[in-house]
């Protein structure tokens, strides 16, 4: 696999004076520092393409998602703050990638769908990322990678949901706050 300049090699010998014992911190640390390393990866390689890995992941849900989403949908996809959605979305605009529509069902809303240019540069990048995959994941077995796959879903699934009751907290809250001030 191609080495970048943007992240030093950590010998096994550091990476053990960080271990705090505590294997759930541990893990998530790893999987932090892993998942840097492989959002510097790709990013080199979409910058070849003149796009960030933020734009890129939006034109991959839009794809994966049925090719259309509203903006308030990409942000429950991406996890993202509304104004960062519309930046990306902005920038994918001005390079001709997406298009904004009026909601046929709802004129009051946006839909955001892939232009044919957008889907050709998808058509580009995939072999890329499947490339970058495989070169990550070359140090893995099936059996290895299929186990990671899982406890990734679940993952997932669980920070989806402890996300969704967060939410709904504060916005308790935060009622709870503007009845007791009379708003």
């Amino acid at each position: 696999m191609a080495e970048t300049k943007d992240h030093e090699d950590v010998s096994e010998e550091q990476v053990k004076k960080i271990k705090t014992g505590d294997i759930r911190v541990d893990a998530l640390v790893g999987l932090t520092r892993v998942a840097h390393i492989i959002d510097g990866l790709l990013e080199k390689e979409l910058t070849k393409y003149s796009i960030s890995r933020s734009e890129y992941i939006l034109l991959d849900v839009l794809k994966e998602a049925g090719n259309s989403q509203r903006p308030s949908d990409l942000k429950l996809w991406l996890h993202l703050a509304k104004h960062t959605i519309t930046t990306i979305i902005n920038s994918l605009e001005k390079k001709g990638l997406v298009q904004r529509r009026i909601d046929a069902s709802d004129r009051r809303s946006l839909q955001i769908s892939l232009t044919p240019h957008g889907w050709e540069l998808l058509g580009q990048i995939m072999p890329v990322r499947r490339k970058v995959a495989h070169e990550v994941m070359s140090c893995l077995s099936e059996e290895q990678i299929e186990k990671m796959d899982a406890g990734l879903e679940a993952l997932r699934v669980h920070l989806n949901q402890y996300r969704i009751e967060n939410e709904s907290h504060e916005t308790r809250q935060s009622n709870q706050m503007d009845n007791s001030k009379g708003v």
